[in-house]
């Protein structure tokens, strides 16, 4: 079982003994990307994956309970909590939390997040948080693999309550357009790979999945990163029935 230490009444982190981790996935891999992960992400994205955060929050509000799942460095957390939720951010990364704190120390939020450090088949809380949010998180982990993640963090979700996916957008259109969208995201996900964060796999159409664990896909929207080249990320927008 998960040991918990509580710094003070605002931080939380968790780690595991006596078990491996069910994701195939490692913390350590993502501590060496910290250090640059959202400089060149924004660069990569055209700063669309920011907006695409940032376009999320009008879901969020105040007082309610949000969980951050593989949060990164936190930007999108930390609009969320200027929003005055009740947040929880979580990743299996020390230097990535390390660096999100960073951000809410100088915003002069920290003392209202909770921040756990974890894998997140480790954090159970059964029917507890009125939005999920997994930006770029889905896609770090093989298929089989992400619909088990998928299905648990549905389990957090309160019944109306809504999961938010930021992620590549699924290939539509001409043949000509889904190729150049794969090309681009395999960029990425090659680089991931080499560095040892991920393993390679198609992108995922997540709406598909939702049948299965009780979701109702409500929105799509798509930020193009540019009017020139027809790639484009996707926030997704789902509410658990």
């Amino acid at each position: 079982m998960p040991v918990h230490m509580l710094p003070n009444a605002h931080s939380q982190q968790q780690t595991s003994q006596g078990r491996q981790s069910k994701m195939q996935h490692s913390g350590k891999s993502y501590d060496r990307l910290a250090r640059f992960y959202d400089a060149v992400s924004h660069f990569y994205s055209g700063g669309q994956i920011h907006a695409l955060k940032a376009s999320q929050i009008d879901e969020l509000q105040p007082g309610s309970r949000i969980l951050y799942a593989g949060v990164g460095g936190g930007e999108d957390a930390l609009l969320a909590a200027e929003r005055g939720v009740m947040l929880t951010i979580l990743d299996a990364s020390p230097l990535m939390l390390e660096r999100a704190a960073r951000k809410f120390r100088a915003a002069r939020v920290y003392d209202h997040i909770e921040i756990i450090c974890s894998d997140v088949l480790e954090h159970e809380r059964p029917v507890y948080y009125d939005v999920v949010v997994a930006n770029f998180f889905l896609n770090i982990f093989s298929e089989p693999t992400m619909k088990v993640v998928l299905a648990h963090l549905v389990t957090m979700i309160k019944p109306g309550g809504k999961l938010l996916i930021g992620d590549f957008s699924y290939p539509r259109g001409r043949s000509t357009t889904r190729a150049i969208q794969c090309m681009y995201y395999y960029l990425s996900m090659f680089t991931f790979w080499l560095l040892g964060g991920t393993p390679l796999h198609p992108i995922y159409d997540y709406p598909q999945f939702f049948g299965d664990v009780d979701l109702r896909t409500q929105s799509v929207k798509r930020f193009k990163v540019s009017a020139l080249f027809p790639v484009s990320f996707a926030a997704i927008s789902a509410v658990k029935m």
